[in-house]
């Protein structure tokens, strides 16, 4: 029972205590909110004006690290040559990516914070509204005096895009009657017996869901070491880890209603099965583009894209292939990069991303992400005849189309081609003597849909401040997946005291027809819960660790109004506000945990495995702990704390599924996943204010 106590008590001081904010800290908070309200009003703010009219960029040249960025947007602003306001950014076409990183060198290399700002008020104002936020909120996440600082999730920036159209005509239409709260329910339930993609609405259109992936995007810029000189530490690994948890997270889902798991893109047939109508328009009015069954995909000659050809997206594939069988990839002239090692991985990961800034490496194997994203996003508008908008695949909401998953199950089949290269572990490499793991209990898996509300505010272009704004607060209510809080309890026997690391998986047990996987099946399609480092005694200890701990999660994100009110509360003396310098962005959203199982209960298995931490210890590191959501998506500054390739030991072929059997430390336990239709209050709910609140069906 002792043992009990102190590892509860170790567990709990292993949470990064965050910081209450001063004074400098709330202004810098309030100032990016402000700058991303309302983007495409550029003087929302009368502060705005008075800086945009005066501020001169070139004037201060000595307040930049460096300053060829910024004489190029002035100098581009100055030709008319920015791309104009109210047309659609997309990051996969060659110039509007060419002018984001500029607007983003211009915010990175400010020296000081004030400076910073200045140029984000002078950016909002002459640059093209969605890629002034892409440029801010990417250099929010770079720059060293802005860790910490919250950023406003992308669906309040730019709700439209992840609301559908039906809800925003409501919005605006409520708007109008209505001077008090309004809420309109958002209705994307339709299910069509010729379209089983319908029935994982829910999934793929979660908001917290695309808010994860494009954050990952944003905190591993393909272009960083092109701009910076200096490489994330593991992109490319974490890259391929984020894919791969995003395509198999996918197919459990997939599973828990009898649909075979994704396939990939077949560039040989050029034919993509399912269409997909997205249902949503940008700002500017324009409708994302709908795609139609069986559509084929075709080259590319579009005046935003240049030329671009599935016969080189084919070769390009074939040459990383290539170059993973023989186990090495071509550097420079007359030199190659060993793959058949642990970093081998974060090579691959690099050339399929298209992060790496190698000039040879590039033009051998292109840039297969952009080249792929190319394609099949303009597939219903190959030659611009028609000058149709970006489609879904190519923006912040990639997520929610059905053809995102098999693209990144063509780049999982190589990483997988790449791993089962790699020398299976041995029975010495991943067992720990003297360590058994006895017993894993898990408490009720249950899961269930659940209402959720976002602020639709920034949509309307009126100029309200303050009392007039909150009192005519539009919301949308939309339907999400949730589970009932859980919690582990493994039981550890140890010969020896240690700092264990505690790596927990769920796989799935059966396949879409209820034919059971095999191990080494199960170990490619695991999703990681959760990793954490714990104190383990010499003798019996009981590992308790919640649900709501997890690594791998982000919780809800704080919206612009929530934000507002608790910064002004902080600037006025009446309440706090915490920071976390190492604060994650990103991270898979916490309700989304775990699939939705099915009524009745879907069997799963939970891998537990029990490691020695001070065996993959980084030194030069900061404990896991104080890292938010770093086992999905790395850290911001510095090094991940854990020297193992992500996924371990699940990450290599197991031809031998008796090394695993044998392995003590090494624990899989049967559980079973509830689906409850009704739902039922399993957790508390903040309520904020008493407001009268009008709901809209519709």
């Amino acid at each position: 029972m002792i043992k009990f106590v102190l590892l509860a008590f170790l567990v709990g001081a292993a949470v990064a205590r965050p910081e209450t904010a001063n004074k400098e800290f709330l202004e810098r908070q309030k100032a990016v909110l402000q700058l991303l309200e309302k983007v495409q009003i550029p003087f929302y703010y009368k502060e705005f004006e008075e800086i945009a009219q005066t501020y001169q960029p070139l004037q201060h040249l000595d307040k930049y690290e460096r300053t060829g960025a910024v004489k190029y947007i002035v100098k581009a602003h100055e030709k008319h040559e920015l791309k104009p306001k109210y047309q659609i950014f997309s990051i996969y076409h060659p110039e509007d990516r060419h002018q984001a990183i500029k607007f983003f060198e211009a915010l990175y290399y400010a020296k000081d914070f004030q400076t910073f700002y200045k140029t984000a008020v002078y950016t909002r104002y002459v640059a093209n509204e969605q890629m002034f936020v892409y440029a801010l909120t990417t250099a929010v996440l770079h720059r060293e005096d802005t860790r910490g600082v919250r950023l406003p999730p992308q669906y309040e920036i730019f709700p439209e895009h992840f609301i559908n159209s039906r809800a925003i005509y409501q919005a605006y239409k409520q708007k109008g009657l209505n001077k008090e709260p309004v809420t309109v329910e958002v209705k994307n339930k339709w299910y069509s017996q010729k379209n089983w993609e319908t029935l994982l609405q829910y999934y793929t259109d979660d908001l917290g869901l695309t808010t994860h992936n494009h954050l990952f995007h944003k905190s591993f810029p393909t272009w960083y070491e092109y701009v910076n000189g200096k490489e994330l530490h593991r992109q490319g690994e974490f890259y391929f880890y984020a894919q791969h948890q995003l395509v198999n997270r996918y197919n459990l889902e997939r599973l828990s209603h009898n649909i075979p798991t994704v396939r990939a893109v077949e560039w040989e047939t050029r034919k993509v099965e399912y269409g997909f109508n997205p249902q949503t328009i940008y700002r500017n009015g324009e409708e994302f583009p709908v795609r139609y069954d069986d559509m084929e995909i075709q080259d590319v000659h579009d005046k935003k894209y240049g030329k671009v050809l599935v016969r080189d997206v084919r070769d390009y594939e074939r040459r990383i292939r290539s170059a993973i069988d023989k186990q090495f990839v071509l550097k420079g002239e007359y030199q190659v990069q060993s793959l058949n090692n642990t970093e081998g991985v974060n090579v691959l990961g690099q050339i399929i991303y298209g992060a790496h800034n190698n000039e040879e490496a590039h033009h051998y194997y292109g840039n297969l992400n952009v080249y792929s994203h190319a394609l099949l996003g303009r597939i219903v508008d190959p030659e611009g005849k028609y000058n149709l908008a970006p489609s879904v695949i190519e923006q912040d909401v990639a997520v929610r189309d059905p053809l995102y998953y098999q693209l990144k199950k063509n780049y999982d089949e190589l990483f997988q081609q790449h791993k089962y290269h790699l020398r299976p572990y041995t029975k010495e490499q991943i067992e720990m003597q003297g360590v058994t793991v006895e017993d894993v209990q898990v408490t009720e898996l249950k899961t269930f849909l659940e209402p959720y509300e976002i602020t639709l505010n920034n949509i309307f272009d009126t100029t309200y401040q303050g009392e007039q704004q909150e009192k005519e607060v539009v919301k949308a209510k939309v339907e999400r997946l949730n589970h009932k809080p859980y919690q582990y309890t493994i039981q550890v026997q140890s010969q020896q005291e240690f700092d264990a690391v505690v790596r927990i998986y769920l796989a799935p047990k059966y396949n879409s027809f209820g034919q059971k996987y095999t191990p080494q099946e199960q170990s490619w399609k695991a999703v990681e819960l959760d990793t954490f480092v714990t104190k383990v005694n010499t003798g019996r200890n009981t590992i308790v660790r919640r649900s709501s701990e997890s690594t791998v999660t982000h919780k809800d994100y704080y919206g612009i109004t929530e934000l507002k009110q608790k910064v002004n509360e902080a600037l006025q003396g009446q309440g706090e506000f915490e920071i976390n310098k190492n604060y994650r962005h990103c991270g898979f959203p916490a309700h989304l945990l775990l699939p939705r199982g099915k009524v009745g209960g879907q069997e799963y298995q939970l891998i537990v495995y029990v490691s020695n931490y001070n065996e993959e210890k980084v030194t030069d590191a900061q404990p896991i702990y104080e890292k938010g959501a770093s086992s999905i998506c790395g850290v911001m500054k510095g090094k991940y704390p854990l020297a193992k390739p992500l996924g371990y030991p699940l990450d290599r072929a197991i031809p031998n599924v008796h090394v695993f059997e044998t392995t003590k430390n090494f624990f899989v336990k049967d559980v079973l996943i509830h689906h409850q239709e009704q739902h039922q209050q399993f957790h508390e709910v903040d309520v904020e204010g008493d407001n009268k609140v009008h709901v809209v069906h519709f």
